[in-house]
């Protein structure tokens, strides 16, 4: 018990940013894909559906697994955007982007659904289940039934990305990588699926008016003007995350270009007080030539960014 307290500052050190947001990520993608497979349940029935969705909110809103939760969620995206703020190249491969664009569009078009289901539930008390929500996708608002197929596969995508940058490296991945392409493909698949059919079972029950009455009632859907105040919180919320994403993303930009000139200036200045500069020897003269040679192949600043000058004019 004495050594503890010894190993925890080790600890802490030892675990770096892109570890902790790993985690975060892993504690996401396990309730992406819960959801997903409460989805797939569609494929049986709605009311399948709704005994999973009971299973799967017990689990996920028991307090201190949502705290855990709600912690991983806001960790994960304010390091990603910490990650993008440090990076000191703009030349990445294909899929860094890719991932990034992904990740940082998913608040934006969640809110509409968090804003729906849970501040509707917290400001107005609305009992929103899958019957209410496939009748909306379906009947009321079509419209947001793309949204929502959109909203999924990049949280699926994006979360697939992760997974495989952290599993390729395992020495069991290359047994793995068809199983898990496999569950890659079919889990989205059957969710996607599941929507569909559980959708149009909603749609042909709403026809009839003893459903009606069970399932869109004032407290499971709340009033127009409810649905109207929700729509416009959302509108807001998602109108300053875009605004602030571009805002953040040309600050990060200007600050990543500061940063590597001042990198550059500290490396050149350091070159030339070492006696690597064209000016000579300034306070290396009594080293060999081979060593100072050595030294100055060691010393020499690596290529920062392959942007041009802003001053600089194409001929």
């Amino acid at each position: 018990m004495a050594t503890a307290p010894v190993h925890m500052p080790e600890l802490v050190r030892a675990t770096s940013a892109r570890q902790v947001r790993l985690i975060c990520g892993i504690i996401l993608f396990a309730y992406v894909v819960s959801h997903f497979l409460n989805h797939a349940l569609g494929n049986i029935s709605v009311d399948a559906m709704e005994v999973g969705v009971y299973y799967h909110t017990l689990f996920w809103q028991f307090l201190p697994v949502a705290i855990v939760f709600y912690t991983a969620a806001l960790t994960h995206m304010g390091l990603g955007i910490y990650a993008l703020y440090q990076r000191r190249q703009f030349r990445w491969r294909t899929v860094e982007p890719l991932q990034l664009v992904l990740g940082l569009s998913i608040p934006a078009l969640v809110m509409g659904h968090v804003i729906g289901v849970r501040l509707g539930y917290t400001l107005y008390d609305h009992q929103k289940l899958y019957p209410q929500e496939l009748y909306l996708f379906f009947v009321a608002a079509p419209g947001r039934l793309w949204q929502m197929t959109i909203l999924l596969l990049i949280a699926w995508v994006h979360g697939c990305i992760g997974i495989f940058f952290w599993l390729r490296l395992k020495p069991f991945f290359t047994r793995a990588a068809p199983y898990l392409l496999a569950a890659a493909v079919l889990i989205p698949t059957l969710a996607l699926l599941g929507i569909y059919q559980g959708g149009r079972s909603v749609a042909i029950e709403s026809d009839d008016g003893e459903w009606r009455t069970h399932n869109l009632t004032r407290r499971q859907v709340g009033t127009v003007a409810e649905g109207n105040t929700l729509d416009r919180i959302a509108g807001g919320l998602t109108h300053r995350l875009f605004r602030s994403a571009g805002t953040g993303a040309g600050g990060t930009r200007r600050a990543g270009l500061a940063r590597a000139a001042r990198r550059h200036d500290r490396a050149v200045l350091r070159q030339r007080q070492d006696g690597a500069g064209p000016q000579g020897s300034l306070g290396a003269g009594s080293e060999p030539a081979p060593q100072r040679a050595a030294c100055q192949h060691l010393r020499r600043p690596r290529p920062l960014l392959d942007l041009p000058h802003p001053h600089h004019r194409r001929s």
